[in-house]
């Protein structure tokens, strides 16, 4: 018994890391697609002014 909660244990461990490194990448991505528009909304507003 103490075996198996042990390993229990670990998986529960495990799969919690991996859970929290999966929002990180979401977040990350999120947050790099909004600079990406504001970067773009940017460069359209400057090409606009050029012409």
């Amino acid at each position: 018994m103490q075996t198996t909660k042990s390993v229990m244990h670990k998986i529960f461990r495990r799969a919690k890391e991996r859970e929290r490194e999966y929002q990180r990448t979401i977040t990350g991505i999120k947050g790099l697609l909004i600079w990406q528009q504001k970067r773009n909304k940017r460069r359209a507003k400057k090409c606009h002014a050029d012409k």
